[in-house]
């Protein structure tokens, strides 16, 4: 569980509290992010409402991005941000997750 402060481009940010991760081979990934409400069953509902807004956060974003991109992101799987993401996601937990 961490509280992340997520920012576009260091002006726009907003903190997500009690966010949940679950590590497999190396890699964390954002738990409920596999439901396409981003609500994840299972978890309190309390807890499942911070998952499902911080995933949500991340889907409009996603979006953002696309649309600023235009036609270049249906064209060029280079410029797909969803590697992009997961790698600086990789990139900002390095070290703040237990081994």
């Amino acid at each position: 569980m961490a509280d992340l402060k997520a920012c576009r481009h260091d002006v726009q940010c907003e903190v997500f509290e009690d966010i949940l991760f679950v590590e497999s081979n190396g890699t964390a990934f954002i738990y409920g992010v596999e439901f396409e409400d981003g609500y994840p069953k299972g978890l309190k509902p309390d807890l499942a409402l911070k998952q499902q807004s911080f995933i949500q956060f991340l889907r409009d974003e996603t979006r953002r991005d696309n649309d600023a991109l235009g036609l270049t992101a249906l064209i060029s799987p280079a410029m797909n941000t969803r590697p992009k993401a997961r790698q600086r996601l990789r990139t900002s937990l390095h070290g703040a997750l237990p081994s």
